[in-house]
């Protein structure tokens, strides 16, 4: 917080922290031009993707993040992949996505229709019942 208003961004950035209501991420997200992932590779996250990238492409918004191999399997084309690490990277991408709403526009509909095809609760629940039977057995 102290760095967002050093730099004057106070009118632009909110930092809510943790939401936990459906309606309120869902009103949150629908604001945004884009939406970030920003998290760097780690152990967790080669074999896992965080649940935002999810809901990002649930709402349509196309994603800025680092290379990791599971949230590429997850948001394929809805998502600009930067190397990880390189914020410099991860910074132009955010400019480019801002520079071009056509692009962010098939985006982030790829992102929608993947979700409702694909990775939604319907198109999931028998995976995850599978995977619980399989750990409790």
């Amino acid at each position: 917080l102290k760095q967002i208003a050093a730099l004057g961004l106070e009118r632009y950035v909110e930092m809510p922290g943790m939401v936990r209501d459906k309606f309120i991420i869902k009103q949150y997200l629908s604001t945004a031009d884009i939406c970030i992932a920003p998290e760097p590779l780690s152990p967790l996250n080669v074999h896992s993707t965080f649940i935002k990238v999810g809901e990002y492409m649930a709402v349509g918004k196309p994603i800025v993040t680092f290379d990791l191999p599971e949230t590429r399997i997850t948001a394929q084309k809805a998502a600009c992949y930067i190397p990880s690490g390189d914020t410099a990277g991860f910074g132009h991408a955010i400019c480019r996505l801002l520079d071009d709403p056509d692009l962010r526009t098939v985006m982030g509909e790829f992102g929608r229709q993947r979700f409702l095809s694909c990775l939604s609760w319907e198109h999931q629940q028998e995976n995850l019942l599978y995977a619980y039977n399989m750990a409790l057995s």
